[in-house]
């Protein structure tokens, strides 16, 4: 039966193909430039690049100052590509905001599109600092090792039991199932050229690189290419007033140091899904677990108050948004919760706790996860 224009395209697909990530030293010093940044900083070769100084530079001192008019953000793209929104408006979801993040998605991988281009043959009116961002994007970061990456290619990591792995493989489904819904759409905005790869490279992109700011998730160029630590030598304030993001040492920085900031007070689960990395056991700040739909659905019985509820994030140290609101509004939380809590803990072998328990100094990445979500249990 011929495919009708507007359905999602179903068909078994093996892993996509991420374009190959290169030497970003010479990427970046375009962007650098662009942005006003002092020439003491660069981008390294190593293992995990970052951002180095190559001078001393003293506490206090303002390495980057990016104006609001050059963050990525949804706000900015829907003033410089409202045509992409307005075809992902045609997209098969009742949610408004997964129409948007669709067309978050498809802005970025236009730009990258268009930096695989000559630049004399390079066709979208985007500002220049978006240019040179995706000029240095299309070969900064390798993410084949990333979860996504690995669900989508059946690699499943060993391990204790860990339900991030169903977690990750549902996320990394979905991500591909808005690429199958964007390849139907009956429209200009989604070029013939962009294949699975390039779409997934682009959302990867915005996961790892976006975070909170007054415009919404943002991706700021430049900051984007600091790398984070438990223990930051330098921060990342919003300017109130002009809306620019600003970067500033927080100790004496000798030439060589990586300039580090922190991404939040996060576990390692939400680490390892978003950025594909862990921290040592001993400097996770916090932990975490988090029940998806069928497991909630499973202890709830479709309780009205969770319908639409993608997922329940619970966190050791704080209360969630999330968690709050289903406080509220529902009387039965606390019984259900416990409930929750419970069956999870009982579907982790006893075996398995106590390796856990006993190995303070968890070096693999499923290892650290199994053991946030068993603490945070």
């Amino acid at each position: 039966m011929a495919r009708k224009k507007g359905d999602c395209e179903k068909r078994p697909r093996t892993g996509p193909r991420l374009p190959a990530a290169t030497s970003t030293a010479c990427a970046f010093e375009p962007l650098r430039r662009l942005l006003g940044a002092p020439q003491e900083l660069r981008r390294t070769q190593a293992q995990v690049p970052g951002i180095v100084v190559d001078q001393a530079v003293v506490s206090g001192t303002v390495l980057l100052r990016v104006p609001r008019d050059c963050h990525f953000c949804r706000p900015r793209c829907q003033e410089e590509m409202p045509n992409v929104y307005d075809a992902c408006e045609a997209l098969p979801s009742a949610d408004p905001e997964k129409r948007a993040e669709a067309a978050d998605a498809l802005c970025m991988a236009r730009l990258l599109l268009d930096a695989q281009q000559p630049k004399g043959n390079r066709s979208l009116a985007v500002p220049v600092v978006w240019q040179a961002m995706a000029d240095a994007l299309l070969v900064a970061e390798d993410f084949s090792e990333h979860p996504y990456m690995a669900a989508m290619q059946g690699r499943c990591p060993d391990g204790p039991p860990s339900a991030e792995k169903e977690l990750i493989s549902a996320q990394a489904q979905y991500v591909r199932t808005v690429y199958s819904c964007l390849r139907a759409l009956d429209t200009a905005e989604v070029p013939e050229e962009l294949d699975e790869g390039l779409f997934l490279l682009s959302w990867l992109l915005l996961l790892s690189r976006r975070f909170a700011g007054p415009e919404g998730s943002t991706l700021v160029p430049g900051v984007d290419f600091l790398n984070h630590s438990s223990q930051p030598n330098a921060s990342s304030d919003w300017d109130e007033d002009s809306g620019a993001i600003v970067v500033t040492t927080l100790q004496d920085l000798k030439p060589g140091d990586e300039v580090l900031i922190s991404y939040g007070c996060l576990s390692n689960p939400l680490l390892f899904r978003t950025y594909g990395f862990t921290l040592p056991c001993a400097l996770e700040p916090t932990w975490t677990c988090t029940f998806g739909q069928a497991e909630l659905a499973e202890v709830c019985n479709a309780t009205p108050e969770l319908e639409g509820l993608p997922n329940l994030h619970l966190d050791a140290k704080l209360v969630t948004q999330e968690l709050a609101q289903l406080l509220q509004a529902w009387p039965g939380a606390g019984q259900a919760l416990r409930a929750l809590l419970a069956r999870r803990l009982a579907k982790t072998p006893p075996e398995s706790r106590r390796q856990l328990q006993n190995r303070p100094a968890l070096s693999g990445h499923a290892e650290r996860v199994a053991f946030s979500e068993m603490l945070g249990l």
